[in-house]
């Protein structure tokens, strides 16, 4: 299958591109750290796999991609929108760290599925995922801009996923909890917080799976859900004793 990958630089994006194309898939993957993309192609050194430099808050960076998609007639089966800017600032409150959030991670993800859509209507076939988190849901500390524009990402997707429903055209949403990648900050326990291999083994799982929300780690995730049954204040202490803990870890190192 031809799978295209956002954010494929670091991460989860670059462990699933790593183990589709492991899985004899052709990848096209993008990232705004050209550096990190070469690293990437020699690390692998497939002819399946195809990288682009691209920044989602350029639009014109976007559309050069999809010019050189066609060119290649490179359709893809799957698009894994993975990309996505966490910007956590627990001092203050400012509208250009809110809208890079969304140009990013809404925006940014959304320009790939207006490019798609009209094929995959066409061909009666095709895959979106959207990659969210439990911050969409959760009550917490920190991360006002990321939860919002995950949290309106998941919403646009349910409407999608309605909307074409009888269509042939797939609108999947993956809920991750912790997973151990530079973006989480809070306490790393193993047994608890996945790697990013085991975050991009589960995404592969999905693939041509049925329309759908899903949920990993399991029982993170559950609590996440659960938490809008505890009082906010409970949730406001326990999210900010983490990241107390994770800032005084980062210190004695």
């Amino acid at each position: 299958m031809n799978i295209f990958i956002t954010g494929v630089s670091s991460g989860i994006g670059r462990s699933l591109a790593i183990q589709s194309i492991k899985q004899k898939h052709k990848v096209w993957g993008v990232a705004r750290n050209e550096t990190a993309l070469k690293l990437l192609e020699t690390e692998l050194a497939s002819k399946n796999l195809f990288t682009t430099s691209c920044d989602l808050e350029n639009v014109e960076d976007m559309r050069k991609v999809v010019a050189l998609m066609k060119n290649e007639n490179f359709l893809p089966d799957i698009v894994v929108l993975n990309a996505a800017v966490n910007i956590s600032n627990t001092e203050s409150f400012t509208l250009s760290d809110y809208r890079k959030a969304f140009d990013v991670n809404l925006y940014g993800a959304m320009f790939w599925v207006e490019q798609f859509i009209n094929d995959f209507l066409k061909r009666g076939s095709g895959q979106f995922i959207a990659i969210s988190s439990t911050s969409a849901f959760r009550k917490g500390f920190g991360g006002v801009a990321y939860s919002g524009s995950k949290a309106a990402s998941s919403i646009t997707f349910r409407r999608l996923r309605a909307q074409f429903w009888e269509t042939g055209v797939k609108f999947s949403t993956v809920y991750f909890g912790p997973i151990n990648t530079k973006s989480w900050n809070g306490p790393k326990f193993g047994l608890f917080i996945p790697t990013a291999d085991k975050a991009s083994q589960f995404i592969i799982k999905l693939f041509n799976k049925a329309n759908s929300e899903y949920y990993f780690p399991l029982f993170i995730t559950l609590l996440a859900r659960l938490s809008s049954l505890f009082p906010e204040s409970f949730i406001y202490f326990c999210s900010k004793y983490f990241i107390n803990i994770t800032s005084r870890n980062e210190k004695i190192k």
